[in-house]
C-alpha cells in the first residue's frame, strides 16, 4: 500500500452482532442470554474458540452507547483479512442454509436452562484453548455419554423396571433356601447362609450396568458421518486393538478413558490430540444436530461438503 497516496485508500471490516431488545434488559441477562451463548454457536460452527473483542450497550433515557469492560472482553481491534477469511471453516452459513441465527443462539440457550449434559460438558471447554488433551478427551467423553443417557431416559427406566422385577423374584425365590441342608445327611452344611442372602441383597446390582461402548457407538452410528470410522484408523485406537486389549474402537475409547479417569496409565499426548480432534467432530455435529441443522448442514462437521 502507498501510505503516502492521498487517493489510496483500504478498508477493513470485522463480525459485528447488532441485538435490538423489545424489552430493557440487565447487563448480566444481556451476556447470558445472547452473548455467551452467541460465542458459543459460534464456536461450535467454526471448531475454534470465539474471543470476545468489544462491546457496548444503549441505556434507557440515555443517548449514545456505552462501552462494556470486562475480563472476557479483549478490548483488541479484530479485523479480518482475506487470507483468514478464505481459509475460515463453518459448519453453518445461516443465509445460505436457511437458517435463523438468532433461533440457532436461543435453542442453545434453551440447552443450557434444561442442564442438557452436552451443554454443560462441552460447552464449558468452547473457549478454552490451553486444556490439556487428556481433560478435553474426558470431557468429550462425558458428554457423549451424557446426551446418549439423556436420550435413551425412557429406554433405560423399562429397563430399570425389568431388572428390579427380575432381581425381587431372584431373591424371593432364594429365600426358601436359607437354612436348608445342602443333604440329609450333612445337615450342617446350609445351602445358603444368611451372610450369602446379605450379600447378594447387597451387591446384586439394582439398576442394569450402562454400556460405554454402546452409547459411543450409537452416538457415533447416529449422524449422517460415522466418526467411528476414523477413530479406528488414529494410532491410540489401532494401538490398543494390535495388543488385543479392545475389541473395538468404542471398546478402546472406553479403556482410555478408564485408565485416564482412574490414573491406571497415560497415554502420548499427541495420540491423545489425535483422537480428541475426532470427538469434538462428533460432539459438534450432534450439538448442530440438537439446534435444529439439516443434515447437510451436520455433515460439513466432517469436511463433507
Amino acid at each position: 500500500m502507498r501510505t503516502t497516496d492521498a487517493f489510496e485508500f483500504r478498508l477493513r471490516f470485522s463480525p459485528v452482532a447488532t441485538l435490538q431488545l423489545e424489552e430493557s434488559l440487565t447487563l448480566r441477562g444481556l451476556v447470558d442470554e445472547y452473548v455467551e451463548p452467541l460465542r458459543r454457536f459460534v464456536a461450535i460452527a467454526t471448531g475454534k474458540a470465539q474471543d470476545l473483542t468489544y462491546l457496548a450497550v444503549e441505556l434507557e433515557a440515555e443517548s449514545g452507547w456505552f462501552q462494556v469492560f470486562g475480563t472476557a472482553i479483549t478490548q483488541e481491534p479484530y479485523e479480518s483479512s482475506s487470507d483468514a477469511v478464505r481459509g475460515a471453516s463453518s459448519a453453518v452459513s445461516a443465509y445460505e442454509d436457511d437458517l435463523s441465527l438468532l433461533e440457532l443462539v436461543s435453542r442453545w440457550r434453551d440447552l443450557e436452562a434444561k442442564h442438557h449434559p452436552l451443554a454443560e460438558t462441552y460447552g464449558s471447554m468452547l473457549h478454552a484453548e490451553d486444556q490439556h488433551p487428556r481433560s478435553r478427551f474426558l470431557l468429550l467423553i462425558q458428554a457423549l455419554e451424557g446426551m446418549h443417557g439423556a436420550e435413551t431416559r425412557e429406554q433405560y427406566e423399562d429397563q430399570v423396571k425389568v431388572h428390579t422385577q427380575r432381581r425381587t423374584a431372584l431373591l424371593e425365590k432364594l429365600q426358601p433356601l436359607a437354612g436348608e441342608s445342602s443333604t440329609e445327611e450333612e445337615t450342617g452344611t446350609e445351602i445358603l447362609t444368611d451372610a450369602d442372602r446379605r450379600f447378594l441383597k447387597k451387591f446384586l446390582m439394582k439398576r442394569p450396568i450402562s454400556n460405554l461402548d454402546g452409547a459411543l457407538s450409537a452416538m457415533a452410528s447416529s449422524l449422517p458421518v460415522n466418526g467411528m470410522d476414523a477413530l479406528k484408523k488414529t494410532v491410540l485406537v489401532k494401538g490398543l486393538l494390535s495388543s488385543e486389549r479392545a475389541e473395538s474402537a468404542p471398546a478402546a475409547l472406553r479403556i482410555v478413558r478408564n485408565d485416564l479417569a482412574h490414573g491406571n496409565r497415560g497415554y502420548p499426548s499427541d495420540d491423545l490430540d489425535e483422537v480428541v480432534t475426532l470427538l469434538e467432530q462428533i460432539v459438534r455435529a450432534h450439538a448442530l444436530r440438537l439446534l435444529g441443522c439439516p443434515d447437510p448442514v451436520v455433515s460439513r462437521v466432517f469436511g463433507d461438503d
